[in-house]
């Protein structure tokens, strides 16, 4: 997967282009794209996201976030949420 991260956030899987709706979404993949390579905690990403003080459901919401992304940058790819 290719991340563009100046200007739009651009993202490119192996299937072309991927559209990334959300803006909180966009903003957990910018912070894993500069972070690549190191292991991020979610709770330092929901901070990049929500900032000091994250609401309770945060952790949640990113790995979502991050499941999406993941599926959607590697068609055929199964989640741990797929049946």
């Amino acid at each position: 997967m290719w991340v563009g991260l100046l200007g739009p956030l651009v993202l490119n899987g192996g299937a072309g282009p991927l559209q990334v709706p959300a803006a909180k979404q966009r903003a957990v993949l910018a912070a894993l794209a500069l972070r690549a390579g190191h292991v991020v905690s979610l709770d330092a990403l929901a901070e990049a996201v929500w900032g000091a003080a994250p609401p309770p459901g945060a952790r949640v919401t990113v790995r979502n976030y991050v499941a999406a992304a993941a599926a959607g940058g590697e068609p055929g790819r199964r989640t741990d949420r797929d049946p």
